[in-house]
């Protein structure tokens, strides 16, 4: 019998000289545990290990190793970021404020930047109202963060406000509101610190209408004004005070009360630009006011020249508009805007070739406007037609009931009327239908609807 090979042995072998192969070198270093290209084998790697450490100037490199087949991985550890340390150094007087950086790991990488300070506001001002700034500087590098000084400052209010071909611009009484707690107007009572308007009766100044002004927050700006009749105002200067001569009991008013009126931002029409300046008249009528008290009928010694009644030179008006009203509606930064202007009142501006009542030119911060004026700037401004507010009405304003007229009121032009066709008592106005006519000088119930220049 023939002996048969048996090849088994060989094949277990080969079985186990393949099981036994070493790791290969084909890894994934994006796991832990991986798979052996070509092999069965899986790579277990340990933790991290820093083979280099990494600088501000120089990478560094790190490595695990597989604890099967010792296998290793290596990867670099980017460039070290600048560890700064900042500081700000504000100049004495704030103009400047510097900031340097220096690297902590290595003193010689330094940034520094000096800067000019800027104003930033807190709270932005208005035309009837300071705001509140800071001094703050920014940098352009972005290592350096915008720094700030801890304390506020006042920043002026604006001069005014331009809407289209509006003008808002100074302050004045007008709306009348109710006294109540919340306000801080019904704790105040009429007292002897009141002002006496020194209105006329009788054809004398008498003490009987007064007005106090408040300023309820203290911030140096009035709030509101109250008024106290002991008397009601005369339709004339001449007369006296009985309720069928004054509109103020028309309109509800009653002696011995107090009434309060809130100080409001006056509305200007432009009527002309040039040169950054601008002509200007309030757009509702703000008060009443005479021309001139007097009754003489001729030329007189009043206001330190002689002249007739409608003598715009000598009138209380100017007078009124140029100290009472001016103090009244402008703090010192909006009196600087307005323009000191020579006021033309020779015959021409009255609308004639010849006026006797024309009076010499005259320099103002604020004025009535002329004939000539209204027909320049009406035709392109519709400034015709007026109504008042609720503080003019309180001065005794006449207000039209006729219908369509929408309750609108006369108002003082400075003009005279022309000698052939009024009295040296007779100055032109604007009636309540937007035409031209006369009133008397005496009278107390026509508006005033100011006008000035003012930078822009």
């Amino acid at each position: 019998m023939k002996l048969k090979r048996i090849i088994l042995p060989i094949f277990t072998l080969g079985v186990v000289g393949f099981a036994l192969a070493s790791c290969g070198s084909e890894t994934d270093t994006n796991n832990d545990s991986q798979t052996n290209t070509g092999s069965d084998h899986t790579h277990t790697y340990g933790d991290w290990t820093t083979t280099k450490e990494a600088t501000e100037s120089e990478k560094g490199s790190r490595e695990k190793t597989c604890t099967v087949c010792g296998d290793k991985v290596t990867e670099e550890i980017a460039k070290l970021d600048h560890d700064y340390e900042i500081t700000y150094t504000w100049a004495a007087d704030d103009s400047t404020c510097t900031a340097r950086a220096v690297c902590k790991r290595d003193s010689s990488h330094v940034l520094e930047e000096t800067v000019n300070s800027t104003t930033e506001a807190i709270t932005e001002p208005t035309f009837l109202k300071a705001g509140t700034g800071k001094t703050v500087a920014n940098f352009t590098n972005s290592a350096f963060t915008k720094q700030s000084r801890n304390v506020t400052f006042e920043i002026p209010m604006k001069n005014f406000e331009r809407v289209e071909n509006k003008v808002y611009f100074g302050t004045y009484p007008q709306t009348k509101v109710e006294a109540t707690a919340e306000n801080g107007l019904s704790s105040i009572s009429f007292d002897n610190t009141w002002t006496s308007y020194r209105y006329y009766l009788y054809g004398k100044v008498a003490d009987y209408m007064y007005y106090k002004d408040i300023d309820i927050d203290d911030n140096g700006t009035y709030d509101y004004r109250g008024v106290y009749f002991t008397d009601f105002r005369a339709s004339n200067c001449l007369a006296a005070s009985y309720d069928i001569n004054t509109r103020q009991s028309l309109y509800g008013y009653t002696t011995y009360v107090k009434y309060w009126f809130k100080y409001e931002p006056i509305e200007w029409n432009i009527l002309s630009e040039e040169n950054g300046k601008a002509l200007i008249v309030a757009n509702p009528i703000l008060d009443a006011q005479e021309f001139n008290p007097s009754d003489e009928g001729s030329s007189f010694v009043h206001n330190g020249k002689s002249g007739c009644d409608n003598n715009y030179e000598l009138s209380s008006i100017r007078l009124w508009l140029n100290n009472n009203f001016y103090n009244t509606s402008f703090n010192s930064i909006q009196k600087a805007k307005i323009e000191e202007t020579e006021v033309k009142n020779d015959a021409y501006s009255t609308g004639y070739t010849t006026n006797s009542y024309a009076c010499d030119d005259t320099n103002d911060n604020i004025f009535l406007l002329s004939v000539q004026e209204l027909a320049i700037y009406s035709e392109i401004n519709p400034i015709i037609k007026a109504t008042g507010t609720d503080y003019a009405l309180c001065q005794n304003l006449f207000v039209s009931t006729d219908s369509g007229s929408s309750k609108t009121s006369s108002w003082l032009l400075r003009s005279p009327g022309s000698f052939s066709k009024t009295t040296p008592k007779s100055v032109v106005l604007v009636k309540e239908d937007g035409t031209k006519g006369n009133t008397d000088t005496k009278w107390t119930y026509n508006g005033v609807r100011p006008a000035c220049w003012i930078e822009l």
